[in-house]
């Protein structure tokens, strides 16, 4: 469980997105980091715009190579359908959606836009959280949460916005 996080606009999605599509098209290296495997991904992206997905899109194609259909991304406007992870019903979209893609990897852009109206400060909301990223983990799946960060304190830091019982369950932060 990987959750990456920072300043809105600063390239969290942008990161992981490259990291996802090199992982998918079978790419040996991304970066400094090493991919065994190819690997099934079901990205859901919560946040950015038609045009912005479709200009990345290509742009990945061209720098990664193809990834076939292991890059499986879900976006509202695309599917005309909300998914709402504090809702019964938008848990029920998710399972749908794993069971069709079978991913190694489930990404969550950005948690704050998954789970609307969360009260970031609260142990309890980030427990509905922990619990469902433990859930896809348990089941074989990698997950990597997107969030933002706070605005920086005067010595300019700005850390993850929220309780620290989002911490609990992760096994790397970036």
């Amino acid at each position: 469980i990987v959750q990456v996080f920072g300043y809105s606009g600063h390239g969290k999605s942008l990161f992981v997105q490259h990291a996802m599509s090199a992982l998918c098209a079978g790419r040996k290296y991304f970066g400094p980091f090493e991919i065994g495997r190819p690997a099934r991904v079901l990205y859901l992206d919560f946040e950015m715009g038609m045009a912005t997905i479709a200009r990345r899109l290509i742009e990945m194609s061209q720098i990664h190579g193809d990834t076939g259909d292991r890059l499986n991304i879900w976006t509202p406007f695309v599917y005309q359908k909300e998914m709402d992870l504090n809702q019964r019903e938008g848990l029920a979209e998710l399972k749908e959606w794993i069971d069709f893609c079978n991913p190694d990897v489930v990404v969550v852009d950005t948690i704050r836009s998954a789970y609307p109206g969360l009260s970031e400060n609260s142990a309890d909301e980030w427990a509905k959280i922990n619990k469902l990223a433990v859930k896809l983990r348990n089941s074989g799946m990698s997950v990597i949460m997107l969030h933002h960060s706070n605005k920086p304190s005067e010595n300019g830091i700005g850390r993850e916005a929220g309780s620290t019982n989002q911490l609990t369950v992760l096994e790397t932060q970036m």
